[in-house]
């Protein structure tokens, strides 16, 4: 143990070598001869220098190469000066071995801290590329919530005017029975007046008889009342045609009036409702960009969101089309059936009215012809 320490103190300079001395490679130092022990102690890393292709490779030899050491410098300890040469030698290669191995890991470390910031930048850029695309997004989903909302004003401004165009059906509707109510009124009024002349007619006959004046006047002044009787009856009844087809002209205007407003508030309801599923592809194709840039939670439930706000629109545009349409149908069918049944109502009272008026004529005809055979004959 005494011859040991002298060895070991004699490779202290060599553990941590300062000068450029030690960096050499092993075969710049001069040759010494080995003692057939010593050089099959030698490491079998030493004649094999192309296996060190790699950082852990190298490590991983180093290593060894220390372990070896160590354990050579454990069986030369009290041997001659040559073993303690040979440890040095050892000793200088493992430190060259060392060093260079130092020099690759800084070089890797270079490398790898060049790649980390290279990713850092590349990372940094795809961040900010994401708040931009971000913030795009919410400036997408800001205007198409604007124009949801202008939708949905159009939708209740056209519910107004439908509601309106109701009220107008329901005025019209009154209207027209007002009109017949007139109409009725009239026919009554003009039934009277073919009663009073009848009842005239009646009265002049009576007064013919009663008075038994010459008969030729009598017959021509009973045929000029009659010719006179029957050329009012005839202007009324022409006047009363007359204000049915006006009226009846005036109705029709007003409805083809209200069948313009209302195709045209069809076709805007339509337009709208192409405009709203427009706005629906519109959100869906955004909605589905955003969807790929999110999380898919988020992306599940704004298209749900998303959905449900167009289904409800569309169904709510849908049913008051259909609305819309089922009161313009039933409209128009209750409109031509009143016109049809007050038309055949007038023709009726029309058509009784002159029949009645004719009967009375001839029965006024023949009270006079059969008076005059009377007075002739007596």
């Amino acid at each position: 143990m005494s011859r040991a320490r002298p060895g070991f103190s004699s490779l202290l300079p060599f553990e941590r070598p300062r000068s450029s001395r030690h960096l050499q490679p092993h075969h710049a130092l001069p040759p010494l001869p080995l003692p057939p022990a010593a050089s099959a102690l030698k490491p079998e890393r030493y004649s094999r220098p192309q296996m060190l292709n790699t950082s852990a490779t190298l490590v991983d030899m180093d290593c060894q190469s220390g372990r070896e050491i160590v354990s050579s410098v454990k069986r030369l300890q009290g041997r001659g000066p040559s073993d303690e040469q040979l440890l040095k030698l050892m000793l200088e290669e493992h430190i060259y071995s060392v060093t260079m191995l130092t020099q690759r890991l800084n070089g890797d470390i270079e490398v790898l801290q060049e790649k980390l910031r290279s990713w850092a930048e590349v990372t940094y850029g795809t961040q900010s590329a994401l708040q931009r695309m971000e913030l795009q997004q919410l400036a997408v989903l800001g205007d198409l919530r604007g124009r949801i909302a202008r939708c949905d004003a159009n939708i209740a401004k056209l519910s107004t005017d439908l509601r309106s165009t109701r009220e107008d059906l329901q005025s019209l509707d009154k209207e027209q029975k007002i009109s017949k109510a007139a109409l009725e009124t009239k026919l009554r009024e003009v039934e009277t007046q073919v009663s009073l002349m009848c009842s005239k007619v009646d009265q002049t006959t009576t007064l013919k008889e009663a008075k038994k004046n010459p008969i030729e006047g009598d017959s021509s002044l009973l045929d000029s009342k009659l010719k006179s009787v029957t050329d009012e009856l005839k202007a009324q009844i022409l006047s009363v045609q007359n204000w049915m087809d006006k009226e009846q002209e005036n109705t029709l205007k007003e409805v083809l009036n209200k069948i313009e407003q209302l195709s045209q508030l069809i076709k805007n309801k339509i337009s709208s409702n192409d405009k709203a599923v427009q706005f629906a592809g519109k959100l869906g194709k955004l909605e589905e960009t955003r969807r790929e840039k999110e999380e898919p939670q988020r992306g599940r439930d704004s298209e749900r969101m998303l959905k449900a706000k167009i289904s409800r629109i569309e169904q709510r545009l849908w049913d008051e089309v259909q609305d819309l349409r089922a009161e313009t149908n039933t409209g128009f069918a209750i409109i031509h059936e009143s016109l049809a049944s007050l038309r055949k109502v007038l023709e009726a009272k029309m058509k009784l009215g002159h029949e009645q008026l004719e009967q009375q004529v001839r029965q006024a005809q023949g009270r006079g012809s059969g008076a005059e055979h009377g007075e002739r004959v007596g």
